[in-house]
């Protein structure tokens, strides 16, 4: 809870090196199909160039991973590690999320950006997020 002596900020500016933190699915516990033809999917969906608005879809120059492999558990790391390290960022995943004690807890006190696969309410988080 806040107390009247304490205030959340919010900064415009952006910082040269961002802390993205990831709370993911633990990786399969079986593990991983042995082959792609397992997987739901083995290629990457064609998309039309636009939305149905006309806003144009990204459009990435290349994929750095197989089509096919699991990107959303802790191992995949939503293919984000390399992206983000190559800018100069910090990467931090983990399925560790539940309790004050949890992985996610320690490393909310600086991060920058949260991403949550499995569902951690928003009104959860907003207590966990460290005051100025």
């Amino acid at each position: 809870m806040l107390r009247s002596t304490q205030v959340r900020s919010l900064h415009a500016s952006s910082k040269s090196s961002l802390k993205v933190l990831c709370a993911l699915y633990e990786d399969p516990t079986k593990g991983y199909p042995k082959s792609l033809k397992d997987y739901a999917r083995d290629s990457v969906p064609v998309l039309p160039p636009k939305y149905p608005d006309g806003q144009l879809l990204p459009t990435p120059k290349a994929i750095d991973f197989t089509p096919g492999q699991l990107l959303g558990s802790v191992s995949g790391e939503l293919g984000l590690r390399k992206f983000l390290e190559s800018r100069g960022h910090k990467l931090v995943v983990t399925s560790d999320k539940d309790g004050p004690d949890s992985k996610f807890e320690k490393e909310l006190v600086d991060a920058d950006i949260v991403i949550s696969q499995p569902y951690v309410a928003a009104v959860d988080v907003i207590d966990l997020i460290p005051l100025n």
